[in-house]
């Protein structure tokens, strides 16, 4: 049982993860089950959160070791292109059953071409999925393109998944549709986000000041904000 191998199995449980900031991976130790039904601990190394790929199907390469208690298979990759494939259609609200479904039909890039271009006819053909359901598809979707563009730009500058949070359902309330032009407003002028509730003078000023190239200290928006702050 030192051989590699490959075995397809359903993650059922995170039991340990650790972050390593080092190598930006998990550390993770997994209850699985394989396609017989048996118990499987794995251990290994994700990019992914361990707890985004529970109820997710996956093959994993690697070898059985024996530990203390019995076996463990020791994995050191996986079919990461349908792995996250299937995160993103959970992150959607799709059930396991349709999940497979859209696996078995379609590569990624057309899945996400049919979402852009609203093509809910063709969504409701999937199996468990009605008219209603193909709307909040595309609704989850619409978000998490917004959500991503805003990570794209902003995460660089400083801002965390909280800031971005809170700027999205900002603009999102106030009507914007274009987060490119959300993104670009900030890096012009990041004291726009005063007006946001969670966002303070002394936070946005250092992160204008270290991390923005046109802010300097004697550039009139920031003066101006600096006094109303004062």
């Amino acid at each position: 049982m030192d051989k590699t191998d490959s075995i397809k199995v359903t993650i059922k449980k995170v039991k340990e993860q650790d972050f390593s900031i080092d190598t930006g991976l998990y550390e993770a130790v997994f209850e699985s089950t394989d396609e017989e039904g048996n118990m499987i601990i794995m251990e290994g190394e994700t990019k992914e959160s361990p707890h985004s790929l529970v109820d997710i199907d996956v093959t994993v390469f690697g070898r059985f070791e024996k530990k203390a208690g019995g076996y463990v298979f020791k994995f050191e990759s996986y079919n990461i292109e349908i792995v996250e494939f299937k995160i993103f259609l959970k992150m959607l609200g799709l059930k396991k059953e349709s999940i497979e479904s859209i696996i078995s039909k379609y590569k990624y890039e057309d899945f996400v071409e049919m979402l852009n271009e609203h093509f809910l006819e063709e969504l409701t053909l999937i199996k468990g999925i009605g008219r209603k359901t193909a709307l909040k598809i595309v609704e989850k979707y619409k978000t998490y393109r917004e959500m991503r563009i805003l990570s794209e730009n902003l995460s660089p500058l400083g801002f965390n998944i909280n800031d971005i949070n809170r700027i999205h359902q900002y603009f999102k309330e106030e009507g914007e549709e274009d987060f490119e032009n959300v993104s670009f407003k900030i890096t012009l002028n990041p004291y726009i986000l005063l007006k946001i509730p969670g966002f303070d003078f002394h936070r946005i000023d250092e992160i204008a000041l270290n991390n923005i190239g046109q802010i300097k200290s004697d550039t009139p928006v920031r003066i101006e904000e600096g006094i109303k702050h004062s």
